[in-house]
């Protein structure tokens, strides 16, 4: 039994690492995403599920769903989806609570950060 030991805290560790991640991942989040002539500010709402990200991503006049969500550790991926127009998004958890989406579309990469709005 004993030396069973290490081997179940690593693993304690891992699933309480892991499920940290997702549990900070999850909510609502603004970021603002700069474009020609301007700038729009984007609402994402996480949904996190074990591993699995679902949920919206808003700006003033459309929405769009995130689907094919996949978290693994602090870093995740989903594609945003609005009618046959799929876009590849990465996020990264930071250190400070923020996240880092990069947007990779037309050989074009966009980064933002976003912030997690507090529940009122």
């Amino acid at each position: 039994m004993i030396r069973k030991l290490p081997f179940l805290l690593s693993l304690l560790i891992i699933f309480t690492a892991a499920n940290y991640f997702n549990e900070a991942i999850e909510g609502t989040w603004i970021g603002t995403y700069a474009e020609r002539g301007g700038s729009v500010e984007l609402t994402f709402n996480f949904t996190v599920d074990g591993d699995s990200l679902t949920g919206t991503l808003q700006n003033n006049d459309e929405t769009m769903e995130i689907s094919n969500g996949v978290i693994d550790g602090d870093s995740f991926t989903f594609d945003a989806v609005f009618g046959p127009i799929s876009i590849p998004h990465e996020g990264v958890l930071n250190e400070d609570g923020t996240i880092t989406i990069t947007i990779t579309q037309d050989e074009v990469v966009h980064e933002m950060k976003l912030v997690k709005q507090e529940v009122e």
